[in-house]
């Protein structure tokens, strides 16, 4: 399907209907929808959408259970929506790349991968914005082998959610979801929460929020990591919630927090849903490596903000 730097204005709103389609690849670079873009096909290749602008009032992009093959889903350099890309409970076979891109859903959701699967990265670096939550609740990132195909169609092996200094998201949801690989917020600004409870992090599956600006709360409750968590500098404006949270380590360190501040630490090591200090150890419930804190102390009181130095 070819539509690079078409124009596409409907009469009513839906501008594509390509559901239930069977497509070789989708190039749609420079394309201006005026409507909204039913996609729930399936598409043998990739689908490339760079520069590509999805706006007015019915603005959105609708893909639930769409399957692509290897070439992955990219929406760069210029590629607007002004209301939802939802790819909920879709296969993508390679990585989804939303850098430099604004995806725009004032008060909703901005992209929703409720449910998916992917074999590559989600990217949004470097300059992304999105107006709107990210929501990847219970999607899977599956582990894939490399192949002889050229770069742009090749899934990494092991991907991770990465997000620049650029990227203003304004909530990220990865509730229960599983996940191959490292999860990279370093410097973002998250003007909301980061609800990461039930998560479980495989392959190296460490969580950096390094200088990360949250407005909200950073919940991983109940997660499991199979690495390293690095708060280092981190801002929260929110609570960091901490109970039932298995962390792995990496050079003997499951957890750094140096410089980090937060209004409250909601915390759990041995049937105590509070605490006032943090020892330089981690605790042996489930929990392993040592604390990488010189200082670490807990201002108990719910409206005070805390610090780890």
């Amino acid at each position: 399907m070819n539509l690079r730097w078409a124009k596409i204005t409907p009469v009513g709103r839906i501008a594509i209907d390509a559901e239930d389609a069977t497509i070789a690849a989708i190039g749609a670079r420079g394309l201006r929808c005026e409507g909204c873009w039913y996609l729930n096909s399936t598409v043998t290749g990739g689908i490339f959408l760079d520069e590509a602008q999805i706006v007015g009032d019915h603005a959105f992009m609708q893909a639930p259970q769409m399957t692509t093959g290897n070439g992955g889903f990219y929406a760069r350099n210029g590629f607007r929506c002004e209301g939802t890309v939802n790819l909920a409970f879709s296969t993508v076979g390679g990585p989804i790349a939303f850098d430099n891109a604004a995806l725009i859903s004032t008060g909703g959701k901005a992209f929703t991968g409720i449910g998916i699967r992917l074999t590559g990265d989600l990217r949004a670096s470097p300059g992304a914005v999105f107006g709107g939550t990210v929501d990847l609740a219970g999607g899977r990132h599956l582990r894939c082998r490399r192949t002889e195909r050229k770069p742009l169609d090749r899934p990494r092996t092991g991907g991770r959610v990465a997000a620049d200094p650029y990227s203003r998201p304004s909530g990220l949801t990865m509730r229960s979801a599983q996940w191959s690989g490292p999860v990279d917020l370093t410097m973002a600004r998250i003007a909301g929460g980061v609800d990461l409870t039930s998560t479980e992090l495989h392959d190296h599956g460490s969580l950096t929020a390094v200088g990360v600006s949250i407005s909200g709360d950073l919940d991983l409750r109940g997660s499991v990591l199979s690495g390293r968590m690095d708060a280092s500098s981190a801002m929260l404006q929110g609570d960091l919630h901490l109970d039932g949270t298995v962390l792995g380590h990496e050079d003997g360190t499951s957890l750094r927090a140096r410089g980090m501040t937060a209004r409250r630490l909601n915390f759990r090591p041995a049937g105590s849903s509070w605490t006032t200090a943090l020892s330089r150890s981690w605790p042996t419930a489930g929990r392993r490596g040592p604390l990488a804190a010189a200082t670490s102390r807990l201002i108990s009181s719910p409206t005070s903000r805390w610090s780890v130095t």
